[in-house]
């Protein structure tokens, strides 16, 4: 058996004792696995997305038709990763209709699956997965703190040092 240090921690990002399945709101991160580049460029602070970067985006957009009390705010996809700031709203709604509300994690690995899945049908690999297992959140405790992610998401793109990265056809 190996050391506990060795052992992977599941859910080892979440906040102890937090009820991810409860509204409030995450400000997330998700990245590539080895950080490659595969969803465009940076260039002058703007980014350029590829398609594979344009299909990340629109299942991103896509997430509230999926769940009715998910609400999506700033969000930015980058070359190699992508920030997003989740809302979970009350969950009476999907208790009304008998279903269950879903938690940070559900939303989150169920737009990893999609995207993995509609990138290797396009480029013909079969089950690769292109995200890292896991994915950084925040919990934003209120209105008022909801300002300082936002502006990070939005100024991300002049913050990007192309050199630190590895490249990857676009």
């Amino acid at each position: 058996m190996l050391p506990d240090q060795y052992r992977r921690r599941k859910n080892s990002y979440r906040k102890p004792g937090h009820d991810y399945n409860q509204p409030a709101r995450y400000f997330i991160t998700i990245e590539t696995i080895n950080m490659v580049c595969m969803f465009g460029h940076v260039e002058n602070g703007i980014v350029y997305l590829n398609k594979f970067g344009l299909l990340a985006e629109k299942f991103w957009k896509n997430i509230p038709s999926l769940y009715i009390n998910v609400v999506l705010d700033a969000f930015i996809v980058m070359p190699n990763h992508l920030h997003g700031i989740i809302i979970i709203t009350d969950t009476a709604a999907c208790i009304e209709r008998s279903i269950k509300p879903p938690s940070l994690s559900d939303i989150v690995r169920r737009y990893k699956a999609s995207t993995t899945r509609a990138i290797n049908y396009l480029q013909h690999t079969g089950g690769e997965s292109i995200w890292k297992q896991n994915y950084h959140d925040r919990i934003i405790p209120d209105k008022i703190t909801l300002n300082a992610p936002r502006i990070y998401i939005q100024n991300n793109p002049l913050k990007w040092n192309a050199s630190a990265w590895p490249d990857r056809d676009d």
